[in-house]
C-alpha cells in the first residue's frame, strides 16, 4: 500500500499548481513539505526488502498535520487550499491508519 500514499504525496506536490493556490506562500509550501516527505518515505518504503510500519506512521502523521495546518498556517480562508489539504490529509490517515492497525500486517511484523 506503499504506493498509494506515493500517489497521495504526489498529488499534495502538484495541488497548488491544479488547484490555483501556488501563489499562497503557506499553502504552497505546506502542501510541497507534506507531498515531498510522503513521496520520499513511500519510495523508500517501496525499494526495501523488508516491509516495515514506520512509512505509514510518519504518513499518518504527515496527515494529520494537513488536516489542521490550513488553521494552523492561517491560509484557511483559500477555500481550494483548505479542500484539498484536509481531504488529502484525511486520505493519508485513512490508508495509514489501515495498514497500521490491521490485524494482518502486525502479526507479520512479530514474526520477525
Amino acid at each position: 500500500m506503499y504506493w498509494i500514499t506515493g500517489i497521495i504525496g504526489l498529488i499534495f506536490v502538484v495541488a497548488p499548481y491544479i488547484f490555483g493556490y501556488s501563489g499562497n506562500i503557506a499553502a504552497l509550501w505546506t502542501s510541497m513539505a507534506v507531498g515531498g516527505i510522503t513521496l520520499i518515505v513511500s519510495i523508500v518504503e517501496g525499494l526495501q526488502a523488508d516491509r516495515q510500519l514506520w512509512e505509514y506512521w510518519i504518513a499518518g502523521i504527515l496527515g494529520i498535520v494537513a488536516i489542521f495546518a490550513p488553521f494552523i498556517f492561517g491560509f484557511s480562508n483559500f477555500t481550494s487550499a483548505v479542500w484539498s489539504s484536509i481531504t488529502l490529509g484525511v486520505l493519508l490517515v485513512l490508508f495509514a491508519g489501515t495498514k497500521l492497525f490491521s490485524g494482518q500486517e502486525r502479526h507479520r511484523a512479530h514474526l520477525t
